[in-house]
């Protein structure tokens, strides 16, 4: 992450940060929006798992590719992991930000990557994962990123989409993914 965003000692936004400016996600069952906790490891991978099931690929793929989208205790120092809970603590939805290269942003600076969103399909419908997306940029507008892009799913382009953000060219079908979307971020939303 830049220098010049408000990062602690270990290039993560301060908790209290996030406490003093991003309002927790308003949910029926208070909800809360945090930063992930390495104890938070277990009930992040089972949303993403609870996440994928509903996805429509095969068995056999997501057998096999769920444990290349699980985050591990490493992963703590190279993302920025969000989670929203509910009033028993337990989690319900997980976001990830990643500082990419601004090399492929269209204006030259400097995005972040949202690596991953994923929402529990039992609150699946209920706002919850647009209010998550909004509090995530929210925290990458603090920390001076105008721009977030995602590579996304086939099915989730539309929610994207909704969300405000926009389809980036192929320019080479060979190398680009084709559902790559860029959305500029508001820096009023953080005031």
């Amino acid at each position: 992450m830049s220098q010049a965003k408000q990062l602690d000692s270990d290039n993560q936004i301060t908790v209290s940060a996030i406490d003093r400016i991003v309002l927790p996600v308003e949910q029926a069952d208070g909800g809360r929006f945090r930063m992930a906790r390495p104890i938070d490891l277990e009930g992040i991978n089972r949303v993403i798992s609870s996440a994928m099931d509903a996805w429509r690929i095969s068995e056999r793929v997501k057998r096999i590719s769920l444990p290349l989208y699980q985050y591990g205790l490493d992963d703590l120092d190279f993302f920025q992991i969000f989670v929203v809970e509910n009033a028993k603590g337990q989690l319900l939805a997980v976001a990830a930000l990643e500082q990419v290269d601004s090399s492929g942003d269209q204006d030259g600076a400097e995005p972040v990557n949202l690596h991953g969103i994923y929402v529990d399909p039992v609150v699946h419908g209920t706002g919850l994962g647009s209010d998550l997306l909004e509090k995530v940029g929210r925290v990458a507008a603090m920390q001076g990123y105008r721009t977030m892009i995602v590579k996304a799913k086939a099915d989730s382009t539309g929610f994207f989409i909704k969300q405000g953000f926009e389809k980036l060219p192929v320019r080479d079908p060979n190398r680009d993914y084709p559902y790559r979307y860029r959305k500029s971020l508001d820096l009023q939303l953080t005031v």
